[in-house]
């Protein structure tokens, strides 16, 4: 039972490495986009990136889903042990 509790918390961990990863990855598009926007840039530019900006945002909500199922089954291992 420990064993399956570590596992699952180490797999939560990684989820939210990946979750701050994407945030990084998502800040710095948002200044890629600020910065194009006041250069004048290629409008398709712009595009793509809030293309990208908005992949991200859906992945980070795909991945803040898994985050929530791996507490709430750490949740019931906690209540397994007790």
């Amino acid at each position: 039972m420990r064993t399956e509790f570590f596992e699952v918390s180490e797999k939560l961990s990684k989820k939210i490495l990946e979750i701050d990863l994407k945030k990084i990855e998502l800040s710095s598009i948002a200044e890629r986009i600020s910065v194009l926007q006041s250069t004048d840039d290629d409008v398709s530019e712009v595009n793509k990136a809030r293309t990208k900006s908005r992949n991200l945002m859906r992945e980070i909500a795909e991945l803040q889903h898994s985050v929530r199922m791996f507490q709430a089954e750490i949740e019931a291992l906690k209540a397994g042990m007790e």
